[in-house]
């Protein structure tokens, strides 16, 4: 066997070895996204994705607790210490999820309260950092920025002299108008939105915001426009690859170009 046509085989053998490898590592770390795909309980539902998983889906899919499951078209969560919630979206680059209270027989649809009873304790969901206050007024008070209101269900219309708001805390209490008074505070989660958007959704969908527990390294990940995942090998959270941008060759074009090239050598000797 000539010196040139051993040299080619070297090089097939290496080129089929180093992809065999590449391809090995490739399906190693993208294991995890062909076996916990994105999923949905509706068309209009919101996606499931890591750290969350579907009842469904197998256990490595998702982190302990982060479980949903479907009721009809609705995506349901079940907490440990407020009980089952509808899933109206979740947001993962800011790791916030939002929530509507499942409606019980003989409830009073009044979201605010609903807010009031929230228990955001335990290992998944974030501590609200900051309040809205209810303020109890003997009149009805002109549009302010950062206050809300009149609360429909908790207002008399002012019969008993009771009509009832949500101030930001963020803003100076002293802005309170002087026939108003504070009769509590709810804590709510600042998320990206803004307060007013935050008020708006409670005050007309009933939504909760709250920010879930998730690594930073996660958050990094999904800021950057691609999924986060868990690899139980190493035990730690994984990154989806990003798209190609340019065409790579296929394992196989490599391997048919360099036999092609190998037998053209082959005939050149032969000829000479």
């Amino acid at each position: 066997m000539s010196p040139s046509l051993k040299i080619v085989i070297f090089l097939l053998l290496l080129t089929y070895y180093t992809c065999s490898l590449a391809s090995s590592v490739d399906n190693t770390s993208e294991s995890f996204f062909k076996l916990c795909p994105p999923t949905r309980c509706s068309n209009s539902g919101p996606i499931i994705r890591y750290p969350f998983r579907l009842n469904t889906q197998p256990t490595f899919c998702g982190r302990e607790g982060y479980e949903l499951s479907c009721s009809a078209d609705n995506t349901v969560f079940p907490l440990l210490f407020s009980g089952h919630y509808y899933v109206k979206e979740i947001y993962y680059p800011n790791n916030w999820i939002s929530l509507t209270e499942i409606p019980k027989k003989n409830s009073t649809n009044c979201p605010i309260q609903t807010l009031s009873s929230f228990n955001s304790s335990g290992p998944i969901l974030e501590e609200p950092d900051s309040n809205l206050a209810i303020a109890n007024c003997s009149e009805r008070i002109v549009e302010m920025e950062g206050i809300y209101g009149p609360i429909d269900c908790l207002t008399d219309g002012g019969g008993n002299g009771s009509w009832v708001y949500v101030m930001d805390t963020s803003y100076r209490m002293d802005r309170l108008p002087l026939q108003c008074s504070i009769s509590d505070h709810v804590k709510f989660a600042r998320v990206i939105l803004g307060v007013q958007e935050i008020v708006e959704r409670l005050l007309r969908e009933g939504e909760i915001i709250v920010n879930y527990r998730v690594d930073y390294g996660c958050l990094e990940c999904e800021r950057a426009g691609r999924y986060c995942g868990f690899n139980t090998t190493s035990n730690k959270t994984i990154c989806s690859s990003p798209k190609p941008k340019t065409k790579l060759i296929d394992q196989t074009e490599i391997l048919s170009l360099v036999l092609d090239y190998s037998l053209l050598i082959q005939r050149n000797e032969l000829d000479s």
